[in-house]
């Protein structure tokens, strides 16, 4: 799974508004949604930036490798 896909999905799924990450990380709203969107990669301090915005491991947002 896209690190964008899981995003979205862990957003969607905790009601968590795009408006919140976009304050807590100074990314552009229109930035933002162009990740959502498939539109356009984050970049690797945007997701630091993200995973600690939302406390989560940087991991979180790894590639699920099957076995």
């Amino acid at each position: 799974m896209e690190v964008e896909i899981k995003l979205k999905e862990y957003l969607e799924t905790n009601g968590i508004k795009q408006q919140f990450i976009c304050d807590k990380t100074n990314i552009d709203k229109v930035a933002l949604s162009n990740v959502l969107n498939g539109k356009r990669k984050l970049t690797a301090n945007e997701l630091v930036n993200i995973a600690n915005a939302l406390n989560l491991p940087l991991n979180f947002f790894a590639k699920e490798v099957n076995k």
